[in-house]
């Protein structure tokens, strides 16, 4: 287990870098505007206007969350070797994932993202919490990576209430024998009824 342990944050290093973004796939970081803007393109890319700002200020806070990832794998005892996790990782990882998404060829979208499009909860505790966690238990500064995790758990908690509500409201559309759906009234009338989000069920007296 500790071995696992030392080797999460090389493993995790894509997911925490790019996979939190969760809105976007890795193109609209690296892939440039068309050169024609008369002709169709396919989106995401870098906006002629934002590129500057993009490597001003997204490309360097990249870097720095690989940089943390990497901080926590040496304190977790990582070696600094190239077999394991070299100083050099970021620029080498970064050099990686910049050339394989130019384009839209490699558009495979994070797991974060395709469980944001599907409404589901998100690998947050997988991904974030772990290394967030894993970092204070060997007293490892990583503020990016802590806010990412911060603002990513209240969106989970938003997408988490939905996929209750949806899994409630499936499960009693199809509503149990010896009772009715009362239509979302905003609070419980009486002593027979159970609130369901989003709708309330009515247990109806037995004959």
């Amino acid at each position: 287990m500790p071995e696992i342990q030392r080797q999460k944050p090389k493993k995790n290093m894509l997911n925490l870098a790019f996979a939190t973004l969760a809105n976007h796939t890795t193109p609209s970081i690296f892939q440039p505007p068309p050169s024609d803007p008369t002709k169709e393109f396919n989106e995401p890319y870098v906006h002629s206007t934002t590129v500057h700002l993009t490597e001003e200020f997204s490309i360097p806070n990249i870097k720095a969350v690989l940089a943390e990832a990497i901080s926590v794998g040496h304190a977790l005892r990582s070696p600094d070797t190239e077999d394991d996790l070299p100083s050099d990782t970021v620029t080498k990882f970064l050099e990686f994932v910049g050339i394989g998404h130019v384009n839209l060829e490699n558009d495979h979208p994070p797991s974060m993202l395709l469980d944001m499009r599907q409404g589901k909860p998100m690998e947050v505790e997988v991904i974030l919490d772990e290394v967030v966690r894993l970092a204070k238990r060997v007293g490892v500064v990583i503020p990016r990576i802590e806010m990412m995790y911060a603002i990513l758990l209240a969106v989970q908690n938003q997408i988490s209430a939905r996929f209750v509500m949806r899994r409630h409201y499936c499960r009693f559309m199809y509503r149990p024998p010896g009772t009715m759906i009362v239509n979302t009234p905003k609070k419980l009338t009486s002593s027979n009824e159970k609130y369901y989000a989003p709708v309330i069920v009515r247990f109806l007296p037995q004959d």
